[in-house]
């Protein structure tokens, strides 16, 4: 995951003085959003030789109770890509 989302996440949730952190792996396709394109179909890539398949995105939801004592919410997705390239 992204270390900026990690960082803006915990930050979140610090303020608020603990959180549930909710992250997982999705399979999403653009295309699937409009009727006029969706398939049905989400492509994939299968990765390793027991041929995995691995997400396209990842989620991560976090939830706390505010000053109030009021549940808050708030969640992100990001496509799955390799770490940037350090030379």
């Amino acid at each position: 995951m992204d270390t900026a989302l990690e960082d803006s996440a915990r930050s979140w949730a610090d303020q608020r003085g603990s959180a549930f952190m909710i992250t997982g792996g999705m399979f999403y396709d653009e295309a699937e959003d409009d009727v006029a394109t969706a398939d049905g179909l989400v492509n994939y890539e299968s990765i390793g030789t027991g041929q995995v398949s691995a997400p396209t995105h990842f989620y991560k939801i976090v939830v706390a109770k505010n000053a109030s004592d009021q549940w808050q919410a708030i969640g992100f997705v990001l496509a799955n890509q390799g770490p940037p390239l350090t030379l």
